[in-house]
């Protein structure tokens, strides 16, 4: 299945980010995703990128292929490598990760019109795998706890990065608003 932009409306793309272990109900969080994704679809082409995080990533993508928008995969490791740290990195947390959550991730990505590996990693693997994501892009959905952590330590060393709270900053930075750009999900992280 191909998915061609719709001629004549301007595109805009929605970066998608959120913490890996939520609490909330899963179907909660997809219908508060699809309905900031069908009224930005009223006017725009909209294309979804995320890092296809265990999560949040996977959920706004999942609702993005449901209306047949357009998604990105910006992925911190090569494809398969990804594949195998989603898997451990769940494990790590204490999720109980199901040949069917890989399956569930595998068609999420056969699904993206883009898949682009940055193995550029530096201190948190996704950091600038988020920074890709957040380039260039004029909508942020985040699925967060409202948890504002320190992005520096007490040396003034950067930290933090590449988390949710640090994507919301930067998107900031880069101009987009909360509450016009920035559409903030609330949520508990586990």
């Amino acid at each position: 299945v191909y998915r061609s932009l719709n001629i004549g409306r301007p595109n805009i793309v929605v970066a998608g980010v959120g913490h890996r272990y939520i609490l909330e109900d899963k179907l909660s969080l997809k219908k508060q995703v699809t309905e900031i994704l069908k009224y930005l679809s009223k006017t725009h082409t909209v294309i979804v990128r995320t890092n296809f995080a265990y999560g949040a990533d996977q959920i706004i993508a999942e609702c993005a292929n449901e209306l047949g928008l357009i998604t990105h995969a910006i992925l911190p490791f090569s494809h398969d490598k990804f594949l195998e740290y989603v898997k451990k990195d769940a494990q790590k947390n204490g999720i109980n990760y199901t040949s069917d959550d890989e399956m569930r991730l595998r068609i999420l990505l056969a699904q993206t019109s883009l898949c682009h590996s940055v193995e550029e990693n530096v201190d948190n693997i996704f950091e600038v795998a988020t920074r890709c994501s957040l380039k260039n892009c004029d909508k942020l959905i985040a699925i967060w706890d409202g948890q504002k952590l320190p992005l520096y330590d007490i040396n003034g060393s950067p930290i933090n990065r590449g988390g949710t709270y640090d994507c919301i900053m930067k998107s900031k930075e880069m101009g987009l608003e909360e509450g016009d750009d920035i559409f903030v999900i609330k949520c508990t992280r586990k």
